[in-house]
């Protein structure tokens, strides 16, 4: 479960320095009795702005949509998009 989370701080910060114009970044862990909850959010979404695209064949990674196989094989999930004026990635996987 650790490399796991790893992997979504790792791809979702650096989402934020490559694909962002952000001026902050927040990185909050929450455990629960059952879950632990990993949410990195950043305002560097703007009014009309374009997702990025996807990496060109031979990129170095499988980005988000690959860290949401990972999760869900632990039995978490994962969601990743705007929400008003911010970008939000959040990763839920159970502790036991």
């Amino acid at each position: 479960m650790a490399d796991c989370l790893r992997s979504v701080l790792h791809e979702a910060v650096g989402n934020v320095l490559e694909h962002s114009r952000a001026g902050f970044c927040e990185i909050e862990l929450l455990t629960g009795v059952d879950h632990i909850r990993l949410t990195v959010r950043n305002d560097g979404v703007t009014a009309g702005s374009v997702p990025p695209r996807p990496p060109a064949t031979g990129g170095r990674g499988t980005g988000l949509a690959g860290l949401k196989g990972q999760v869900v094989a632990l039995g978490g999930t994962l969601c990743a998009g705007p929400e008003e004026r911010e970008f939000s990635v959040a990763a839920v996987l159970p502790s036991g």
